[in-house]
């Protein structure tokens, strides 16, 4: 029908939907032509208003993914054709924005570096994904003590927020963890305002980031060690009026860095149904297990010591897992 209409200025089918029918009907010497040639028929247009027949090739091709590929296979065909056809067939079938689509075409473009069909992998096949996403998480944060601080404030359960930056291989993360930490054993402080006894509890807050690399990423599980670098604050929890925050005695107020590892394990992922036109965002749903062991920088001799953390949340990210 394309060749009724090739003195038109519209054709019977667009380029898409006319390799997906030469995949139907078994046309592989007509896909490979179409490939070949993909300068000269990417321009195919058909005329505006007509039938949307797209979209049910694309359910019938997948429908009949199992009928196709056994076709191919048994028709033989050469390696690099039965590969770059079944790079296409993986996109119909799942999308681009995965894992596997990125080995696949990076194993066909070291396989095959210069080959009549480059036009086609290089400016019609989708690119290899920057692997992205932006996540929300909350949680709770189990704090531990060393030295010390052991013996003023027990171990405690604080809440934890954050929001997880990962492009690739880098993960970062901004974090949020406070609450209230119970005094272990009473003792006194002295300031400018006079002599306090702590008896009951002291606020703890700790804010800061982390900046790690995945050894390990894949769909459905990634680790990371990290570097953390963040400020914790730990002071009097005496006033329940804010107008007195003021009054509060600060007992650390340091910087603080540490160690630690990251993981995350995928429990939802939410895929949109993917074309070959248009770009719909995954999204997911993990748990999230974080631990890190920090050094605070400057502190009182009476308050000498570290923080072991212990962090358990649900993200909700945006993005390739």
């Amino acid at each position: 029908m394309n060749d009724l209409t090739k003195d038109k200025g519209y054709s019977a089918f667009d380029y898409v939907e006319a390799l997906n029918i030469c995949l139907l009907t078994s046309n592989w010497n007509l896909f490979f032509e179409k490939a070949t040639h993909y300068q000269q028929h990417k321009h195919q247009r058909t005329y505006l208003n007509v039938f949307e027949i797209h979209s049910v090739l694309l359910g019938e091709l997948r429908k009949n993914m199992k009928s196709v590929t056994n076709k191919i296979i048994n028709d033989s065909l050469k390696k690099k054709e039965h590969d770059l056809i079944f790079l296409y067939l993986h996109i119909v079938e799942h999308g681009s924005e995965n894992y596997e689509y990125d080995d696949l075409l990076k194993k066909f473009k070291r396989s095959y570096h210069s080959t009549q069909y480059n036009d086609f992998v290089q400016h019609f096949l989708p690119k290899k994904n920057t692997n992205a996403s932006f996540a929300w998480g909350l949680g709770i944060n189990s704090v531990h003590f060393s030295g010390k601080l052991q013996d003023s404030f027990k171990s405690a359960l604080l809440f934890n927020m954050s929001i997880d930056f990962n492009i690739n291989k880098i993960y970062t993360s901004f974090n949020l963890s406070g609450g209230s930490v119970k005094v272990n054993t009473p003792f006194y402080v002295v300031s400018n305002l006079g002599q306090f006894q702590f008896i009951d509890d002291v606020s703890y807050l700790e804010t800061g980031g982390k900046l790690g690399y995945y050894l390990v990423r894949k769909d459905n599980y990634k680790m990371s060690p990290f570097v953390n670098l963040s400020n914790t604050l730990i002071k009097s929890n005496f006033y329940s009026n804010p107008e007195d925050e003021n009054q509060e005695i600060e007992l650390i107020n340091s910087f603080t860095y540490g160690l630690g590892v990251h993981s995350e394990l995928l429990l939802f992922k939410f895929t949109p149904k993917q074309n070959l036109y248009f770009y719909n965002p995954n999204s997911y749903i993990g748990l999230k297990i974080n631990f890190a062991y920090n050094f605070i920088d400057k502190t009182d001799p009476f308050f000498d010591g570290n923080v072991f953390n212990a962090q358990l949340g649900i993200v909700w990210g945006i993005g390739n897992f």
